[in-house]
């Protein structure tokens, strides 16, 4: 029997302060890493858990955020 989780919690909500000038007008998970945001490798992981529902939380910048992950 292959249990299935409810919800996976991303955890996106920080200010990316040591980051500097990258995170000034980007929230830290949108910063492109190998061509990718880094939301978006977070979210590769999660292919292979079973689940209902991803959540991610967010703060800095969240309308950004929510653009960006509105698609998926």
């Amino acid at each position: 029997m292959t249990s299935v989780a409810p919800s996976i919690m991303l955890f996106a909500a920080g200010f990316g302060t040591r980051m500097g000038a990258l995170t000034k007008t980007c929230p830290k998970p949108l910063i492109t890493v190998a061509g990718e945001a880094l939301i978006d490798h977070t979210l590769k992981l999660t292919r292979g858990i079973p689940h209902t529902n991803i959540v991610a939380n967010t703060h800095y910048l969240p309308d950004m955020m929510r653009d960006h992950l509105q698609p998926r």
